[in-house]
């Protein structure tokens, strides 16, 4: 049986729920959409009054009656701060509790794993939160979300295919001894669609698809608003499905994935041997070639179009394996050649019977910065999901002891 104690952290976890997406409450709406009692959500609500973490402005409408209290949520009540990791370097950014930037800085880093690697991430996180201006006893935990598989509730990063050397890593404990605050790694993708479910990009009990075509290729999967990440940590990683098993190897160890032939860097390749430039100071790059096709180009034009049929492979391998009701797509160049992706969208349907009536919307990420903002988006989750080390729990239990 729980405790006195269990219970009321449950309890409060669940009306922190129910206030994250609301911009305003009223302790009576608070009761009705949790179904706690009104004395229950009437200390809650004091007591984060008392803490600062929210905040009282003005009153409600009434509809005849005497007008309820109307309050917020202070999102300056806590920071978070997220790492993304990407091949090249990572983005370091502090972010209040409605995942609004505070301060954000990019470094280009080489990140093969060697010691020095962990010393360089945590320099940077404390000179982000230095430079953001926000104390450092305000930070609740560090999000990092990286582009490989990450055992979740271990912390430790079992493999990043296109980074060297980071095998078994602990990073958690690395930087936890370092930082001495609450770290949370976790891979990329699954970040970035807890990014989109808590920026509002789909509906909070979503089955949904983040297909993510850059340097490499992969998925973050969500079942009923909550992420799945498989048994080894390889749910979503569709880029090492095989596509020709005499193809192309893959830096995964096979042969013929769809990261050979899909990816921005398959596509550059590409493009650069077909189009290559006599005595140029330095090579063309992908947005060079996407000028060069939308000038009307058509070896460009080709080659785009040929790697738009492995995209929509690659959204077809998705949809079949997780029937999803959202796919959110993110890729540099198909947001240049609508009519590409308007082909895309048209040929999932074509080969998914069931989707002819409806049941799936396709869209392009609306949100630049979705993968970066993923990174603390999977401290927001932790923060709302589970009980057991909460740091929002543990700051509002210990301001009222």
């Amino acid at each position: 049986m729980a405790s006195a104690a269990e219970l009321k952290r449950g309890n409060l976890l669940e009306l922190i729920n129910a206030i994250w997406r609301k911009e305003s409450f009223t302790k009576p709406e608070l009761a009705e959409r949790t179904e706690l009692t009104g004395v229950t959500v009437h200390h809650a609500v004091n007591e984060w009054l008392a803490a600062g973490f929210v905040v009282e402005q003005g009153a409600a409408r009434s509809n005849g009656g005497r007008k309820a209290a109307l309050y917020r949520m202070n999102a300056a009540f806590g920071s978070i701060v997220g790492v993304h990791v990407g091949i090249r370097g990572f983005h370091v950014g502090v972010y209040d509790l409605r995942l609004t930037l505070l301060h954000g800085r990019r470094c280009d880093a080489d990140l093969v794993y060697n010691p020095s690697v962990i010393e360089r991430l945590a320099a940077e996180i404390e000179a982000a939160v230095r430079d953001s201006g926000v104390g450092a006893e305000q930070v609740l935990a560090v999000g990092i979300s990286l582009p490989g598989q990450v055992d979740y509730a271990g912390g430790t990063v079992l493999n990043l295919t296109n980074v060297p050397h980071w095998r078994g890593i602990p990073l958690k404990r690395l930087l936890e001894e370092r930082l001495g605050v609450d770290v949370i790694p976790d891979n990329d993708n699954c970040g970035t669609i807890l990014a989109a479910k808590w920026l509002g990009l789909m509906k909070e009990r979503a089955d949904a698809v983040y297909l993510s075509i850059g340097d490499g290729v992969g998925t973050g999967v969500m079942a009923q608003g909550k992420v799945v990440r498989g048994k080894h940590a390889n749910v979503g990683e569709i880029g090492h499905m095989t596509v020709d098993y005499n193809g192309a190897p893959c830096n995964c160890g096979g042969r013929g994935c769809i990261e050979t032939v899909a990816s921005n860097r398959a596509v550059l390749a590409r493009l650069q041997a077909a189009l290559p430039q006599a005595g140029a100071a330095a090579p063309r790059q992908l947005a060079d070639y996407v000028a060069l096709a939308r000038e009307g180009d058509r070896t460009a034009q080709r080659i785009f179009r040929e790697t738009a049929a492995f995209v929509g492979l690659a959204l077809d391998i998705a949809v079949k394996a997780y029937d999803p009701e959202l796919m959110i797509v993110q890729n540099d160049w198909l947001p240049h050649f609508p009519e590409l992706f308007a082909e895309l969208v048209d040929g999932v349907y074509a080969k998914s019977a069931w989707l002819r009536g409806g049941g799936l919307t396709v869209l392009q990420n609306p949100i630049p910065e979705l993968e970066a903002i993923g990174a603390a988006a999977l401290v927001k989750e932790r923060l709302a999901a589970e009980v057991a080390g909460n740091p929002l729990l543990a700051r509002l239990t210990a301001t009222h002891r």
